[in-house]
């Protein structure tokens, strides 16, 4: 780890004078073996093991969940995955990259493509496995992910998948409870009373896929917070999964809108709904870090169509942070020139986010917190 001490990013034009900017103080360089690929956003991991820590990442190319270790700085571990075979996870262009790590011999994998979440070894070795219904059955059921920002939850009785809002009113709830036990009647949907997205009439005017996709995390009282796309109120589900709302608007954002007509196959290859993707701002991941207890919420956010057009602007993110009693206190810019937002993870140290650059060899993540007032 390089240390950059006195590195502070400038407040973000348009952010309060009453929110703390946020610091960079270290920068974290993980090298790469010629495997493994450094152009992905494929997901990632961050996890505790014997008090030491890890960043597990899937690498595309040799199908595999590359383990680093964060003091090291480079891979120390492995897990190779098939396709074929008794032990076969199948995923769109290989094997599924959406995985959770328990431990480095316990990892939880979800793929869509099999419909099911398995459990696997560090050989790959499948444990166990379980039944998933999604909108590739029933277009009502939600999509799940299991990616970096939407994470399945594991306890001791149960599994977690928390997916997508339907595109339909009367659809599924967006969380499926899967008994680890296997009992058909310990599986299903919550919650039954979701005030998510209640403020559009008509969801199948929303906008594609991407407009209905949720983020998830858990703080220290083992309360899930659910962050969806389009609407500013995250959802709270405590230990009895009982869901309450809170309203964490990003202020740059402004009002958020969605499509506001009926995506039928010649409307979504239209040049109209081509400008929406290009220029709509919507939530995009929702983080709680344990070592400062506080949230993040990521946002992207919106352009005018001249900006695209003229090609000079890169995409800006915008990061608030939330104390936990969800008070807003800091709150950061950056663009997709600089880093890259679908590599970000909490560490010990801060808030991690990956640095852009054109090396093949290594990727390096700032590491930011939160200045203290």
């Amino acid at each position: 780890m390089t240390i950059i001490m006195g590195c502070q990013s400038p407040r973000s034009e348009g952010t309060p004078p009453s929110l703390a900017p946020l610091l960079v103080t270290d920068s974290l360089v993980l090298h790469l073996d010629a495997k493994t690929a450094y152009k992905t956003e494929d997901n990632i991991d961050y996890f505790t093991e014997g008090g030491k820590e890890y960043l597990a990442k899937f690498n595309r190319p040799d199908q595999s969940i590359k383990i680093f270790s964060i003091t090291l700085g480079k891979t120390i571990k492995t897990i190779n995955m098939s396709n074929t075979g008794p032990n076969a996870l199948v995923g769109m262009d290989g094997v599924p990259g959406n995985f959770k790590m328990i431990s480095m011999d316990s990892i939880m994998i979800y793929s869509a493509m099999q419909a099911k979440v398995f459990l696997i070894n560090s050989k790959a070795e499948i444990l166990d496995k379980w039944n998933v219904i999604t909108s590739r059955d029933e277009p009502k059921y939600p999509t799940f992910d299991g990616n970096t920002f939407s994470n399945m939850i594991i306890n001791k009785s149960s599994i977690l998948l928390i997916g997508s809002i339907s595109m339909y009113n009367d659809g599924e709830p967006p969380i499926l409870m899967l008994d680890k036990s296997h009992k058909e009647e310990g599986q299903k949907h919550i919650p039954k009373n979701l005030e998510i997205y209640d403020q559009f009439p008509d969801r199948i005017m929303v906008g594609s896929r991407e407009f209905f996709e949720s983020s998830n995390t858990m703080n220290d009282n083992g309360d899930i917070i659910v962050s969806f796309a389009l609407d500013d109120r995250v959802m709270i589900l405590n230990e009895n999964l009982e869901p309450s709302y809170t309203i964490l608007k990003n202020p740059k954002l402004g009002e958020l809108k969605p499509y506001g007509k009926p995506l039928t196959m010649d409307e979504y290859y239209s040049d109209r709904y081509y400008d929406f993707l290009l220029t709509a701002g919507r939530y995009e991941a929702i983080i709680f870090d344990p070592y400062r207890k506080v949230y993040y919420r990521l946002a992207s956010l919106p352009r005018t169509i001249s900006e695209v057009k003229q090609g000079h602007k890169s995409p800006d993110y915008s990061i608030m942070v939330y104390n936990e009693g969800f008070k807003p206190k800091a709150e950061y810019t950056f663009s997709l020139a600089d880093y890259n937002p679908r590599m970000i993870f909490v560490s010990r140290q801060g808030l991690n986010i990956m640095k852009q650059n054109d090396k093949e060899d290594y990727i390096t993540f700032h590491t930011f917190i939160t200045e203290t007032r």
